[in-house]
């Protein structure tokens, strides 16, 4: 997904190159001219697009990221309870021993 979003970034910007090149010093009412604006158009749509992958793939990987966090701060709930309730059971069993 990425790599397609930049290659047709790669491929309008080389389109963009040529047909600037083709329209230099040509009058605005060229045709030229009307091709190196498409042109124009066309690499401002594949960078917008690219930007738009980049960011869903960001969004994709701090999700991740969150999902880890949250597991881990679940875990560590759940070993504090387990450490908890047996040093309680420790501390009962040790009072009725002394009773």
């Amino acid at each position: 997904m990425l790599i397609n979003s930049v290659k047709d970034v790669a491929f309008a910007l080389n389109n963009l190159i040529n047909v600037t090149k083709l329209a230099s010093g040509k009058n605005i009412v060229d045709p030229e001219m009307q091709k190196l604006k498409e042109s124009a158009k066309v690499m401002v749509t594949n960078v917008t697009s690219l930007l738009r992958t980049v960011k869903n793939v960001e969004d994709k990987s701090q999700h991740g990221t969150h999902a880890l966090e949250c597991t881990i701060e679940s875990i560590a709930q759940e070993l504090q309870t387990f450490t908890i309730s047996r040093l309680l059971r420790i501390m009962g069993s040790m009072f009725e021993k002394k009773i």
